[in-house]
């Protein structure tokens, strides 16, 4: 967090470099196991994205995909839903194939019971 403290204090809060910082700085958290810290960061990527390209940018889909992501670790099935069904109505907007949105996860938790004729594919 420090980097991001020191990139907002030269850029600015609302500087798209630092919602890449917060990004990636979330990746890196989901691939230590900590989903907190990954949510957190992810929705500071989300919130500056939201303030430099508006609410149905692309980016804002990506970023709100990963959340959804996180969701879906954590087994919290109506904010999975939620996220999901935001970044596929921004992807739609924008022309973009429902492909773009990526189910990921390490385990898919209990995705049988949320579309059981599609656990098969998962």
């Amino acid at each position: 967090n420090e980097t991001a403290r020191v990139e907002k204090a030269a850029l600015g809060g609302d500087a798209r470099d630092l919602s890449i910082t917060y990004y990636n700085m979330a990746q890196i958290n989901y691939a230590r196991g900590d989903m907190n810290a990954a949510l957190k960061n992810f929705y500071q990527a989300l919130s500056i994205e939201r303030e430099c390209f508006g609410n149905s940018h692309p980016t804002c889909a990506r970023t709100l995909n990963e959340i959804g992501n996180i969701y879906l670790q954590q087994g919290n099935l109506d904010k999975l839903m939620e996220t999901y069904t935001q970044a596929m109505r921004i992807y739609r907007s924008a022309g973009i194939s429902d492909d773009h949105l990526i189910v990921f996860g390490k385990t898919l938790w209990r995705f049988d019971r949320v579309q059981p004729e599609a656990a098969g594919a998962a």
